[in-house]
């Protein structure tokens, strides 16, 4: 999904997604599974943990600079950011979607080689800035009830993918100080009230929606709303 252009003037970030992915490829290489570190062993899961992280820095004004200089770099020096970008890694792997993600890693790696990363400027993301991960939820939602299709904010239909965007949204916070206090209470509830517990959520819910992805990820947007409504008390109308 990408962030577009409301206008606003937004700061740099403080750690891009590139020193995040970057920390990944450090542990894949010394023997660690990228389905433990990212939650998924797919590409496009892959795509849109970055996309939650973009997300994050975006919702609470800013973006990060060198994810953009990499995109350009990718696409202008290397030529592989082509249209249907996700599909090409995978191709050119042979199907292999850890080999694919391991391609992206080392171009990422490849160009921060060549580079000194730009200073973001100031601020960047600060938890009084951070909007939380319900409220970005929250922002489809109207969307998804006319039907707009669901790739088109997670980049594919599927739960994994959803939990992978989630997880990049949380870690951007995480790596700039922020709790998500809100998302957490919403955890909670979810393993209290609907028995959906943080380890186990993604089967569950699945399998409560007969394997269909599609009804799987707007329940989850459902009980969301749900949540925010019973528990959280009506923001101030503007003057």
């Amino acid at each position: 999904m990408s962030q577009g252009n409301d206008g606003k003037q937004r700061s740099g970030l403080r750690v891009s997604v590139l020193v995040e992915l970057m920390d990944i490829r450090t542990h894949a290489r010394s023997g660690r599974p990228l389905s433990d570190l990212l939650g998924s062993e797919h590409f496009e899961e892959m795509v849109a943990y970055i996309e939650g992280y973009l997300r994050c820095a975006w919702r609470s004004g800013c973006q990060d600079n060198e994810y953009i200089h990499f995109r350009d770099w990718l696409s202008d020096v290397k030529g592989e950011y082509p249209e249907g970008w996700k599909e090409h890694y995978v191709q050119v792997c042979g199907g292999d979607h850890e080999k694919a993600m391991m391609r992206l890693l080392g171009f990422i790696a490849e160009f921060l080689a060549l580079r000194q990363p730009e200073p973001p400027a100031q601020p960047s993301l600060t938890p009084e800035r951070y909007v939380s991960l319900l409220d970005d939820l929250m922002s489809f939602y109207p969307d998804v009830q006319r039907g707009r299709p669901l790739w088109f904010f997670f980049g594919a239909e599927t739960l994994p993918t959803l939990a992978t965007y989630i997880r990049g949204y949380l870690r951007c916070g995480e790596r700039h100080g922020c709790s998500d206090t809100r998302w957490k209470s919403f955890r909670r509830w979810l393993a209290e009230s609907h028995a959906l517990e943080p380890e186990t959520w993604v089967p569950r819910l699945l399998e409560r929606c007969g394997g269909d992805h599609p009804a799987a990820m707007r329940r989850l947007l459902d009980l969301a709303t749900l949540f925010v409504h019973e528990h959280e008390p009506p923001k101030p109308a503007r003057a």
